[in-house]
C-alpha cells in the first residue's frame, strides 16, 4: 500500500473517536504515608465527572491511539502488506467500568517529586495523572503533603504540619484540598461518627458515601442521614466557615419492638423484607418504626400485616383461597347475566318483528330489514352468552376445585 494512502488512513483515525479507558491513577507516596491509599480510594470514588480529568484521560488517549496506529503501520509495511488497523471509539472515562483504576509506584523517596522520574512513569503504566504523598513523623509533630503531576508539572495541593496525635483528621483535610483542587463547587462532609449511614437530600435524592465521607455541593444547607438502627437525623448544613463540615451528632438509636404472631392456619410461613424467616406462631424483635410481614399458607390468600413496637401481640386468620376469590366469581356470573338477558332481548325483538311482518305483509319493507337486523344482534349476543357461561364455569372451577 503507499505510504500516502497509510499517513491517510492514521489521520483517519485520529479524527475518529478513541475507545473508553478508565482513569488511571499513579500513586507515589512516603513508606510512612500508610493512610494514603484509602485516601486515594475515597476521592477518587467521591468525585463525580470532571472536565479536567476527561480532558487529560482523552489526551493521553489520542497519544495512545497514536503510537499504536504508529506500530501497527510499521509492522504491515515491514512485511509488505496492506494495514487492517481499525480506530475505536471514545467514550469518557466515567462510563468506563470501572471508571478508574489506581497504579501503585514504587519510586525512592528521595525522587518522589522529580518531574523527570514521574515522565518516565506516566509514560511506561499509560497514568492520566500521578498523585504524590510524602510524610515524615519527628516525635510529637509530623508534616503530610499531597502533590499532583499532571499535564508535566508538578502542583502541590496539600501540606501540613500537625500534632501526630490528631493523624485521623488528616482523611478530611486532604479531601478537602483534592475537592478543591478539581472541584471548587464541592465541599466535604465527615460521618465518621454516624455508622453505616445513608445520605440523602431534601427530594431524597442519595448522595454517595465511601470510608464515612461525602462530596456535597457547597450550596448545599439540609440533607438526611439514614442508619440501620438509628432514627433518621435531619442536618442543616452551613459551609461558610470551610470546606468540610464534621457531623458530631449523636445517633439516636431505635426502640426495640418485641412482638409476638400467631395465625390460622396452624403452620402459616412469615415474610420479611421477602425474606422467609419462620412459621408461626413466633416472637420476634426489630428496632423499626414499622415492620411489614407477609403471611402465606397454601390453600389461603396472601395477607400482610404492619408491625409496631406500640403493639406486642398479633393474631391472624387468613382467608381461605375462595372466600378471596368470591368477588371475582360475582364479576364472572354477572357477565354471563347481562348477556343472557341481553340475547333474551334481542331474540324477543326478533319475535316480535317476524310477528309483524306475519300480520302486515303490506309493511314487508322495513319490517323485514328490522327482522334481519334483530336476528343479527341476537346471534351476537347468543355468541356473547355462550363465552360468558364458559368463563363462569372455568373461573368457579379454578376458585372452588
Amino acid at each position: 500500500m503507499p505510504r500516502k494512502t497509510v499517513c491517510l488512513i492514521l489521520l483517519l483515525s485520529l479524527s475518529c473517536l478513541l475507545s473508553a479507558s478508565a482513569l488511571r491513577a499513579g500513586l507515589a507516596a512516603s513508606p510512612s504515608a500508610d493512610w494514603a491509599e484509602p485516601v486515594l480510594t475515597s476521592f477518587l470514588t467521591l468525585l463525580p465527572a470532571n472536565d479536567e480529568l476527561e480532558e487529560l484521560n482523552r489526551t493521553n488517549a489520542e497519544k495512545k491511539e497514536v503510537r499504536d496506529a504508529e506500530m501497527h503501520i510499521h509492522s504491515d509495511l515491514a512485511a509488505e502488506r496492506e494495514t487492517d488497523y481499525v480506530p475505536q471509539e471514545y467514550q469518557a472515562y466515567y462510563l468506563s467500568d470501572p471508571a478508574w483504576e489506581i497504579v501503585s509506584l514504587s519510586v525512592e523517596e528521595d525522587f518522589l517529586l522529580d518531574e523527570t522520574m514521574l515522565s518516565y512513569y506516566s509514560l511506561r503504566d499509560e497514568l492520566d495523572l500521578i498523585f504524590v504523598f510524602t510524610a515524615s513523623e519527628e516525635g510529637a509533630l509530623s508534616y503530610a503533603a499531597v502533590h499532583v503531576w499532571c499535564g508535566g508539572r508538578t502542583e502541590t495541593v496539600f501540606d501540613v504540619l500537625y500534632r501526630t496525635q490528631d493523624e485521623e483528621e488528616l482523611p478530611l483535610q486532604i479531601l478537602s484540598a483534592l475537592a478543591a483542587r478539581f472541584d471548587p463547587s464541592l465541599a466535604v462532609l465527615d460521618l465518621t461518627s454516624y455508622p453505616s449511614c445513608r445520605l440523602f437530600t431534601q427530594d431524597d435524592s442519595e448522595i454517595p458515601t465511601a470510608s464515612g465521607y461525602a462530596f456535597v455541593p457547597s450550596d448545599l444547607d439540609a440533607v438526611r442521614l439514614s442508619a440501620p438502627g438509628y432514627e433518621d437525623l435531619e442536618l442543616s448544613l452551613d459551609f461558610s466557615s470551610g470546606r468540610s463540615y464534621s457531623v458530631d451528632a449523636e445517633p439516636a438509636a431505635l426502640e426495640t419492638g418485641e412482638v409476638t404472631v400467631t395465625a390460622y392456619p396452624w403452620g402459616t410461613e412469615a415474610s420479611l423484607f421477602a425474606l422467609p424467616v419462620a412459621s408461626l406462631p413466633l416472637t420476634t424483635s426489630f428496632q423499626q418504626s414499622s415492620v411489614l410481614m407477609t403471611l402465606t399458607s397454601p390453600g389461603f390468600a396472601q395477607e400482610s400485616i404492619q408491625l409496631t413496637p406500640q403493639q406486642s401481640f398479633y393474631s391472624v386468620s387468613l382467608k381461605p383461597q375462595w372466600m378471596a376469590e368470591d368477588g371475582r366469581i360475582e364479576s364472572s356470573k354477572d357477565e354471563m347475566y347481562r348477556s343472557m338477558r341481553n340475547t333474551l332481548l334481542s331474540f324477543g325483538l326478533y319475535v316480535i318483528m317476524s310477528s309483524i311482518q306475519t300480520i302486515y305483509p303490506d309493511q314487508s319493507a322495513w319490517t323485514g330489514i328490522a327482522s334481519g337486523f334483530a336476528a343479527g344482534i341476537s346471534v351476537l349476543n347468543l355468541a356473547d352468552f355462550i363465552h360468558d357461561m364458559l368463563a363462569y364455569y372455568n373461573t368457579a372451577k379454578q376458585v372452588y376445585l
